[in-house]
């Protein structure tokens, strides 16, 4: 229940900054116009992290519109000997019912991490938009049920490696890539799937500070 101003955040210009912890809920916040990696960042080593009902965006007055980066999983301007052996195992992390608003990328990126995103709403304005959800370094990534409106490129396979499952996603009006490799992980925890058509109204009511 938290509305996180991060345009003149002290934690690297981040809204919410997850290092070297385990065992994190962040449930129904706000983060915005950050301006360092992304909103959201979890990295260094982090474990089994939830972040729940919860919409980052940026607005008209973000220092930097051109940065308008959701957030990382991993850290990809790390030492990479030093990110796999603090990483590899580590960076379970979910995401689901999130409101991802007018951001450019990121959404999110992830190294090394098994990622489960799911029942989660992309949408954009009217500002250029490069990529949502990108699947780099060593990561697994599943999308279950989430919706992408008049997004570009909703997700993406950044090395030959890393694995993406995409299902029951919605594409509407997306555009660009839907990279897949149709194989990802077994999330180790019981879960309810909310239909991916009524995910845009859902997410827009619930998420966010209560």
């Amino acid at each position: 229940n938290l509305r996180v101003n991060a345009a003149s955040s002290s934690a690297e210009g981040e809204a919410v900054r997850v290092e070297q912890a385990h065992h994190v809920w962040v449930d129904h916040c706000e983060l915005f116009d950050a301006t360092g990696e992304g909103a959201l960042d979890i990295v260094n080593g982090s474990d089994r992290i939830t972040v729940s009902w919860t919409k980052v965006h940026f607005t008209p007055d973000t220092p930097d519109l051109e940065h308008r980066f959701g957030g990382r999983i991993g850290d990809h301007n790390q030492d990479e000997v030093l990110a796999q052996a603090q990483d590899t195992g580590r960076l379970n992390v979910t995401l689901h019912h999130m409101w991802w608003a007018d951001v450019r990328q990121r959404a999110p990126r992830v190294r090394f991490g098994q990622v489960h995103v799911f029942d989660s709403y992309y949408s954009v304005g009217t500002l250029v938009q490069d990529y949502a959800v990108w699947a780099s370094t060593e990561s697994s990534v599943r999308l279950e049920n989430n919706y992408f409106q008049q997004v570009a490129n909703p997700h993406e396979l950044k090395t030959p490696e890393a694995q993406l499952e995409a299902i029951g996603n919605i594409y509407d009006d997306a555009t660009g890539l839907k990279q897949a490799t149709g194989t990802s992980f077994t999330p180790p925890y019981a879960y309810a799937l909310d239909p991916g058509i009524g995910v845009p109204q859902q997410v827009m009511l619930g998420a966010g500070p209560r």
